[in-house]
């Protein structure tokens, strides 16, 4: 094989898998594995939020698997109500989401994530929406937002797996537009400063009982 040549794209990353490539000396067609785990884990994007003054949900995060589940189940509990969403730290379209009613629930989705993760309020009136960003050199490239499809036993096996995007949202007005892509605007320069370059996605929540975009 031509090493020196030879380019690597990979739809999802961990760090096994820049472990491995570093080993056998083929690079990336994609930043850095360490920029794409600092911007793309959802442990740190209450903080990336705050920075920027854009609202984000409210959560909890968790940098292992607890000793004391019990005890963190009831901090969650309190402090997020229940149901609420148990997530891994670096997210799977929802392969990885998991909704808690009781105890049992959160034990069993926090021993299958088995990593870092990340509890957050759950919004039971919502819609689900999708933004998609190209960072370049010269110019910051928005299309969206899209209506998200989430759920539908037709296309995913898990009530929080992405689906696809819905380009048809005729329900969303301009102002509606605009705000998003305001917000969206204000990550991508963040992520551009932050020397990444290339295209990444930023998913949205619409509480419909608030009419707050998370």
């Amino acid at each position: 094989q031509d090493k020196k040549n030879s380019k690597a794209l990979f739809f999802y990353m961990n760090s096994n898998m820049d472990e491995l490539l570093k080993k056998t000396g083929i690079s990336m067609v994609l930043p850095s594995y360490k920029i794409q785990e600092k911007l793309g884990n959802k442990l740190h994007l209450s903080q990336i939020c705050e920075k920027l003054n854009i609202v984000s949900n409210k959560s909890l995060t968790f940098k292992k698997v607890p000793e004391e589940i019990h005890k963190t189940f009831l901090q969650c509990q309190n402090i997020l109500g229940l149901p609420f969403v148990v997530q891994g730290a670096l997210g799977a379209s929802g392969g990885d989401t998991f909704l808690v009613k009781a105890e049992k629930e959160f034990n069993k989705a926090v021993m299958k994530i088995d990593a870092e993760f990340k509890a957050t309020k759950f919004l039971k009136n919502n819609i689900p929406l999708s933004v998609h960003i190209c960072v370049l050199d010269d110019q910051i490239i928005i299309h969206g937002p899209f209506l998200q499809l989430m759920g539908l036993p037709e296309l995913s096996s898990n009530p929080f797996q992405f689906g696809g995007n819905d380009t048809n949202q005729s329900l969303l007005t301009q102002d509606f537009f605009k705000q998003v892509r305001d917000m969206t605007l204000k990550i991508a320069k963040y992520v551009k400063a932050e020397e990444f370059r290339g295209i990444f996605g930023i998913d949205y929540l619409w509480d419909q009982d608030t009419n707050i975009v998370y």
